[in-house]
């Protein structure tokens, strides 16, 4: 419909085609690897570990996460979103974290990724979530499967690209 309203309806036809393609190949992808459900604690990573972001037990990241075949943890504790219980995700062992980031002004203790975003600032916001209480015996920390990931991306076209590295643990373990 887009497409049609801004006279491209063409090009809206190829990126559909890309999305549905790649999303096919991801799903189809995850299901041949068998694996296990891993399970999965997303949280905003706006402001910074002293305080409890919100986690997604339904839409955004939570889709996104269902679609890999992951275990979310979020889900049927929070309704869209909302925070865990520090003690919820302590007793609920994550496999990975995903701590989501984005470019935001004035919020100091984000982790901040997108354009211009400085990975070294990055890595050192994300290794301050891993000195929160029991978060250093978290089987996703002690894996090293703690990564930050771009949270508008999960609003776009290219949340494919994101299913494709979540749904692939050797893509996450570089």
């Amino acid at each position: 419909m887009i497409g049609t309203l801004m006279g491209a309806q063409d090009r809206a036809e190829a990126l559909a085609g890309l999305y549905e393609g790649k999303i096919n190949d991801t799903i189809a992808r995850v299901a041949a690897a068998g694996d296990t459900p891993k399970k999965v604690y997303v949280e905003l990573a706006k402001k910074g570990p002293a305080e409890v972001g919100n986690s997604y037990g339904n839409g955004m990241w939570a889709g996104v996460i269902e679609l890999v075949g992951g275990a979310n943890i979020a889900k049927g504790q929070v309704e869209n979103w909302g925070p865990l219980a520090p003690e919820y995700v302590l007793a609920e062992q994550p496999e990975v974290i995903l701590l989501a980031g984005s470019e935001w002004l004035g919020a100091p203790e984000a982790v901040l990724v997108g354009i211009g975003a400085d990975p070294a600032a990055a890595q050192e916001k994300m290794a301050a979530y891993l000195t929160r209480a029991g978060w250093a015996d978290l089987p996703a920390a002690k894996s090293g499967d703690v990564h930050a990931i771009y949270h508008g991306g999960s609003r776009s076209l290219s949340d494919f690209v994101f299913a494709r590295y979540l749904g692939n643990p050797e893509s996450r373990s570089r």
